[in-house]
């Protein structure tokens, strides 16, 4: 629920709804100096491994997420099957001049070429409180056999180390689409420095948020040109493997919900160097949450046979949710339901699967509308259903980094 007092509720929630929506625009990177920034080098993941995601992403996409040792954001990498062929993927995004026609509320997307060969675009994006602008550099690396190339793209600005890279993998039936990126969040507006300052974990989930927002209209757009019909169906295959990912960082899987554009459920999976009893025990007391969850202010629980009931407080700046929910064993770990309170009705999962004494794979899963009692999320997630996705993977990221070191004994 939205935390207010009678005298201050609307101007709070003009307040916030203005630097909510301002992050959105992360991905865009607000940059308006000439002046060299800093390009971040971004790490790639073998293509032939990619590729063999694509059955996966058909039902959604996939997203790596990769930290520093420090524990701050690396990078962030999309994966997204697209209905189309790597040619038009290339031309869609190679043009950003076009990108007002198909990217909403952007009002302004310019494109020059400088004297110096310099490929520039300068973009507007009208939000209902504001309006942010920037510029991008953008190269246009040559690809193998004729087949088109990788496009990387970086801010203009000093202060910001926002860095793109985009990768068209061909596959039967389509693309799988690669977006490498690294967001600058601590560069960021005030609210969202609030974010990652109380739960530095954040700062992965709003980059991610924000890169959605530039990934999703590109499929979109890329499938709207392509004719029906004019493409192969993918094959069948079986599930494939997440180790190779899991080997760098954290995998979250994004799938949507019945309707076309809503939000299904999210599921986060990290390797965590503990016994399943020690990851079972920090998730199955969460009387202890507040002790070593940032954001969870206050949880209380009681134990009816096997199952707990507990009530949490998870609190980020200006929004907070209170919710009472039930979780009973399972044969791999947990589950769950939000049974009364701002989450109500939410349901998740926790499942540990051991790989040796000390080395399990633990997966989060959650389907949850985080915005069912949040006027700001509502206005939020209508500006872009994407950052919907974004926001439930930041939380996961959160819950899950603090369960392993709890596990591991660092929390």
């Amino acid at each position: 629920m939205i935390v207010t007092s009678p005298l201050v509720s609307l101007a709070r929630r003009r307040l916030l709804l203005r630097s909510t929506l301002a992050f959105a625009a992360l991905s865009l990177t607000s940059a308006s100096s000439s002046a060299t920034t800093r390009v971040v080098n971004l790490e790639r993941l073998p293509n032939e491994k990619l590729a063999q995601l694509a059955p996966a992403l058909q039902s959604g996409p996939i997203a790596l997420v990769e930290s520093n040792s420090d524990g701050t954001m690396k990078q962030v990498s999309i994966f997204m099957f697209v209905r189309a062929k790597p040619e038009t993927v290339h031309d869609v995004i190679g043009h950003p001049v076009d990108y007002k026609k198909f990217i909403r509320n952007m009002s302004k997307s310019d494109w020059e070429v400088r004297p110096d060969g310099t490929n520039v675009s300068t973009w507007q994006l009208e939000l209902p409180v504001s309006a942010f602008d920037g510029i991008n550099v953008y190269n246009f690396l040559p690809g193998e056999g004729g087949k088109p190339g990788p496009i990387e793209l970086h801010a203009i600005d000093p202060n910001d180390d926002a860095t793109y890279r985009w990768e068209m993998i061909p596959v039967q039936g389509g693309t799988v689409l690669v977006q490498y990126g690294y967001t600058d969040v601590v560069h960021s507006n005030k609210l969202v420095r609030s974010f990652v300052k109380r739960q530095a974990t954040m700062e992965h989930g709003l980059a991610l948020a924000a890169q959605l927002i530039m990934v999703a209209p590109m499929k979109t757009e890329s499938e709207k040109r392509t004719p029906a019909g004019s493409l192969e169906s993918l094959p069948a295959a079986a599930a494939p493997s997440f180790s190779f990912l899991l080997q760098r960082g954290q995998v979250a899987v994004m799938h949507s919900g019945p309707k076309s554009n809503t939000f299904g459920d999210i599921s986060i999976s990290d390797r965590v160097f503990a016994s399943k009893e020690k990851i079972l025990e920090a998730v199955g007391h969460p009387a202890l949450y507040s002790s070593f969850i940032p954001g969870v202010k206050n949880s209380n629980a009681r134990f009816e046979g096997h199952n707990v009931i507990y009530t949490m407080d998870l609190s980020v700046p200006l929004v907070s949710w209170n919710t009472t929910y039930l979780m009973s064993p399972s044969p791999t770990g947990f589950a769950g339901v939000g049974t009364d309170g701002d989450l109500q009705g939410a349901r998740f999962a926790w499942d540990v699967v051991p790989k040796t004494p000390n080395d399990a794979l633990l997966v989060y899963r959650v389907s949850q509308s985080l915005s069912q009692s949040s006027f700001v999320l509502r206005k939020l997630f209508q500006f872009d259903p994407s950052l919907e996705y974004g926001l439930n993977v930041a939380f996961g990221l959160v819950y899950v980094r603090a369960m392993r070191g709890r596990a591991e004994g660092w929390k």
